[in-house]
């Protein structure tokens, strides 16, 4: 510690000096699109791409490799910063950027082994996969080589430009597909000493896992990596034709990733002999993951499956491990070597220094150690033509689970659990840590040809929210999510007949929280009821309970209720937990999307010591209350570029905060951590799309930032405004209509 103490000062003064020389660049729009090169395209045919003024792309190309190609160059003019940060980290070469404070979060990254399958993926791709995922990063590559200046995050981070491979394009998709397990792992390992462990333990069977502690630097970095870039939350929801008002299925969707700058998607349309498609992209991932093409459309929500299991290895297996030496770069300091073991069940991940402190040998079996190739799943979706075809397209997928749910053009609509889930003779796993008994050994696994598909339910809608998805006998996971989401929007769509456009728009910025709103009615009756037992109430209080009493359950900024129902939910969770739990477990539980139903089971204690904790609570609330006049003063989401998290230097690439509506349980995502303070979302729905099926124009996009990936472009954040107030860009999905709403035109020749 003394000498990166040391050599703390040098690094940032490097840094600053960075700073001074590399300053972001302001560009408006059309410098922007001087930036794209147009002679001397390596092309086979003529091709095109027609830009909007929010810089989304539509590229037509008379041969697929043409296509894949200008894909390439596209994600590369928008995204390449960003693409080459996740390659960084795909590639375990964070420290070499870094430096010190990296260290431990690569040498994690390393014994997980989360993407050493790519050289196995990539031997397995069919042909057409392959040459599509080359074709690509040759578009990557010479994009980057006519780049006159590089991207601000390669500068800043000295990484020297180098040509992308198809294997850097599968390290990205495994990284991607990080089991969502993950997350609790970190936290949870560090507990089982803990002598509530046991009872916490089988508490997390009934209220799930929790989200992120908060104040953890080391683990918190690594856990929030996952949970920012892997497919961890969305909405979605697809409506049959009898169920809508046009007489059309609709597929409307919107994914929960880490809200930053740039967006993690860029929205896209391309056609070619092969693809006529259109929706989400994830920069440096050469097919649509949600959108859709001629016939069909699809958007997928995580599983949350259970696709890794930690086993407790046998002196036996000990004594067979495997051990790999390699060394990280270390950027500013001396290299460090360190010791990679595997056993036969997988990594030795208690060799990870974030994961050590349980005393036991354990190793990690991950379903996405082995080879999968969801590539070529995910290139079948966007050239299916029909259920048939949809569902026979998951055939090689195994990480991480989605639900991918399906609408096409006659009004159909349908769900596949796409997944290879272990079959385990258990419906709770009996511990963190399993025991290497044969009976909790994986018995084979289950996928999507194995798991029950819905098609064309009779209510003519399906719903999904990181729920359980279908019962099955082989538990999919162990830890879903709320279900506030997937009840409100059951609720509504059960209620609403004829859906139009407007419900969808509806629900996609719905701030409404049942759970909340019932939690807030027997918080205002059990204090009123204290308060007369007690004393008369005061002006203020009654003033207080009446607002609570009365409120709609919505989380909504100019609304004072969600305010005191955050403080009173916030106080009286933190008294009564901390007298049952250690201060690891109570950090853990104020953080579940599950506090307000584990209070409700508190508030139906009639105990004294219920009614002291809620006094207090109430107590607190008053006088804290004062600071916020509304949820839009307590709850904001702030603008910030994947730079700001840097320490000392990260201030300048966080573009301020806005308020904002919704929570960590409403439709309308806005995750955040329970407390009496300010409160920053930095997790939820960071892209909406919606698309009625038969007809061709109504298609509609917006991301919580823009398009455009450069620092200092005009087009980084540009989408914000409509974000926040549920507007949509729409986009036609025809040529003909495009040529008239895209007026940019970039022209092609060999």
């Amino acid at each position: 510690m003394f000498r990166f103490l040391l050599i703390l000062p040098v690094a940032l003064c490097v840094l600053s000096c960075s700073l001074i020389t590399n300053r972001p660049v302001k560009k408006d729009l059309q410098a922007r699109f001087d930036d794209f090169p147009l002679s001397g395209v390596p092309l086979q045919a003529p091709a095109q791409i027609r830009w909007n003024d929010y810089q989304i792309p539509f590229i037509k190309a008379e041969t697929d490799r043409d296509c894949a190609f200008l894909l390439g160059m596209v994600h590369a003019h928008l995204r390449l910063g960003q693409m080459t940060i996740l390659r960084e980290a795909a590639n375990y070469r964070l420290a070499e950027h870094a430096g010190p404070p990296a260290v431990k979060i690569e040498q994690t990254l390393r014994t997980m082994q989360i993407t050493d399958a790519a050289d196995s993926i990539y031997a397995i791709l069919p042909p057409e996969t392959r040459t599509w995922l080359s074709d690509f990063v040759t578009g990557v590559n010479w994009y980057q080589r006519q780049m006159k200046v590089l991207p601000l995050e390669m500068r800043l981070l000295n990484i020297k430009p180098s040509d992308w491979t198809v294997t850097d394009i599968l390290k990205i998709g495994r990284v991607i597909s990080a089991d969502v397990n993950w997350m609790h792992w970190f936290g949870l390992t560090a507990m089982q000493d803990s002598p509530d462990w046991k009872d916490y333990w089988s508490l997390l069977g009934t209220f799930g896992g929790g989200r992120i502690s908060s104040g953890k630097k080391g683990p918190g970095q690594l856990e929030k990596l996952f949970h920012d870039f892997g497919k961890s939350g969305s909405n979605a929801f697809a409506l049959s034709r009898t169920k809508t008002a046009m007489q059309s299925a609709i597929m409307a969707s919107d994914p929960h990733l880490g809200l930053q700058l740039p967006n993690l998607w860029l929205i896209a349309c391309y056609q070619c002999p092969s693809y006529h498609v259109l929706g989400l992209m994830f920069p440096g991932i050469p097919m649509v993951m949600l959108g859709r093409n001629e016939d069909i459309a699809w958007s997928g929500t995580n599983m949350r499956a259970a696709s890794s299991d930690l086993f407790e290895l046998t002196p036996e297996q000990v004594s067979r491990l495997t051990t790999q030496k390699q060394r990280i770069k270390v950027r500013w300091w001396r290299d460090k070597t360190v010791e990679i073991r595997t056993s036969e069940l997988g990594p030795v991940l208690s060799d990870a220094p974030y994961l050590n402190k349980s005393g036991k040998t354990f190793a990690m079996r991950w379903a996405g150690h082995r080879a999968s190739d969801e590539m070529t799943a995910l290139l079948r979706v966007n050239r299916a033509t029909n259920w048939d075809d949809f569902t026979s397209a998951f055939a090689t997928y195994a990480v991480s689970g989605q639900n991918f749910l399906y609408a096409d053009r006659d009004g159909h609509i349908g769900l596949v659990p796409a997944v290879k889930i272990p079959v385990r003779s258990y419906k709770k796993p009996p511990e963190l840590i399993l025991s290497p008994l044969p009976e909790n050994r994986w018995q084979g696994f289950l996928d999507s040809s194995t798991l029950p598909h819905i098609f064309d339910p009779p209510e003519g809608y399906i719903a999904s929210a990181n729920n359980n998805p279908v019962e099955t006998d082989t538990p999919l996971g162990f830890f879903f999510s709320s279900d506030d989401r997937i009840s409100r929007l059951k609720q509504v769509l059960e209620e609403r007949k004829d859906l139009s456009f407007a419900d969808v728009r509806f629900l996609q910025t719905d701030t409404y929280v049942h759970s909340s709103h019932k939690a807030a009615g027997l918080f205002a009756q059990k204090i009123r009821q204290y308060l007369s037992a007690r004393d008369y109430p005061s002006a203020e209080q009654t003033r207080l309970l009446d607002i609570l009493q009365n409120w709609n359950g919505r989380y909504d900024t100019r609304e004072k209720a969600p305010v005191i129902y955050q403080l009173l939910l916030y106080y009286f969770a933190k008294d009564r937990l901390s007298q049952k739990w250690d201060k690891e477990i109570v950090n853990r539980l104020l953080g579940s999307d599950m506090l307000s139903e584990i209070m409700l089971a508190e508030l139906d204690n009639d105990d004294a010591q219920v009614k002291e904790s809620l006094w207090r609570a109430f107590h607190k609330t008053v006088l804290k209350q004062k600071d916020y006049a509304n949820w839009g003063e307590m709850h904001h989401l702030g603008l910030n570029h994947m730079l700001g998290g840097i320490p000392v230097i990260g201030k300048r690439y966080r573009y301020g905060a806005f308020p904002v509506g919704g929570t960590t349980n409403s439709l309308m995502k806005t995750a955040h951590q329970v407390s009496d303070k300010k409160s920053l979302a930095t997790y939820g729905a960071n892209a909406r799309f919606v698309s009625i099926l038969n007809d061709d124009t109504q298609n509609y996009f917006v991301l919580m930032g823009g398009q455009d990936g450069l620092l200092g472009g005009a087009l980084l954040s540009d989408q914000v405004p409509l974000w926040t107030v549920g507007e949509y860009i729409r986009i036609p999905f025809q040529w003909e209509d495009i040529a008239q709403e895209f007026p940019r035109l970039m022209q092609f020749t060999p």
